[in-house]
């Protein structure tokens, strides 16, 4: 199209060699501008040059085809309606590029609703890689938590089994393991006077006063240092730690759990006490029939001994998750 009118305005001004030159300098200019995307500096201060030689040319075109000042003047209010040609042209490029603009920044938005979209979408797969690595690193805890345990359960095992308790009356009975754990009971029971008082004074300075307690006083605090083991992580859920207090309690025979009984209590071990009391410990603890009252009553040296704790102790508690 462009071509097509230079041409044309080349065979107006077919003898004029200078209207030649104007023209072809100013469509050789347009062709410079085609892609508006690669205009740089050089661009601009070429178009600004086509456009002075333009405005020049037009003074050449009115001394051309005038001949004096009142035709020129006559001659120059005829491009009057090209001035608001250009004026609207101007007006045009104005509004496009509003809409460009408008449009430009419709773009921006969608861009950066997909950046917010993504973010949260990366947001919520840090979320499940950290919640993940907080559930490995928890099963890693549990995995170490119980390997203590487990360690110590048969550290207990292991010393219970290398207890030796030498009975009889000239001490020439010799019981070892768990067996030393019945002996004992069966000694301190049938030491254990009717008579005496049944307050708590009384019943330590006897349990304190029967030597043979030391065999197994160890094996004891053994115990005692698992429940405290247990009950003081920080990370176990309470549901869990009821279920390891139970694994505890199922290694022990009837006569270890009448000894822990009346440890705690003679030992004046208050956290142990709120432990035994806070996971019911003594829930399983086994009857004995007693003559007196005909009835079973638990394995105790006297019924009354069962105040030395709280309720808590002889019930199963529910577990708070």
């Amino acid at each position: 199209m462009l071509e097509k009118i230079k041409n044309k305005l080349l065979l107006l001004c077919n003898k004029c060699e200078r209207c030649k030159k104007i023209i072809n300098c100013f469509f050789d200019g347009i062709d410079g501008f085609k892609n508006l995307e690669t205009m740089d500096l050089r661009s601009l201060f070429s178009l600004a040059v086509i456009i002075f030689i333009a405005w020049l040319g037009y003074w050449g075109l009115v001394e051309l085809f005038t001949e004096s000042n009142d035709t020129a003047g006559q001659y120059g209010d005829q491009f009057g309606a090209i001035n608001a040609l250009f004026s609207g042209l101007a007006f045009s490029g104005v509004i496009f590029t509003i809409l460009l603009q408008r449009t430009e920044l419709k773009l921006q938005r969608t861009e950066l609703k997909l950046q917010r979209k993504e973010l949260e979408t990366t947001r919520e797969e840090l979320a499940g890689q950290k919640e993940q690595m907080e559930k490995q690193n928890r099963l890693a805890e549990i995995q170490v938590f119980e390997s203590k345990l487990f360690g110590l359960l048969k550290f207990y095992n292991d010393a219970v089994s290398t207890l030796v308790y030498y009975a009889g009356s000239e001490n020439n009975i010799v019981i070892t393991g768990r067996t030393c754990f019945y002996k004992l009971y069966k000694d301190f029971f049938d030491n254990w006077d009717v008579e005496w008082e049944r307050t708590k004074k009384e019943v330590t300075l006897r349990y304190r006063g029967f030597p043979p307690i030391l065999v197994i006083e160890h094996c004891i605090s053994i115990l005692f240092d698992m429940m405290k083991f247990v009950h003081n992580n920080q990370f176990l859920a309470n549901m869990k730690k009821y279920e390891y207090i139970d694994l505890i309690r199922s290694q022990l025979s009837n006569c270890e759990m009448f000894f822990i009984f009346y440890g705690v209590v003679c030992s004046d071990k208050d956290e142990i006490k709120e432990i035994i009391e806070r996971y019911g410990f003594f829930s399983r603890l086994p009857n004995i029939w007693c003559a007196e009252n005909k009835k079973e009553i638990l394995m105790l040296l006297d019924p009354s001994h069962q105040k030395f704790y709280n309720e808590g102790a002889y019930k199963r508690q529910k577990a708070v998750k």
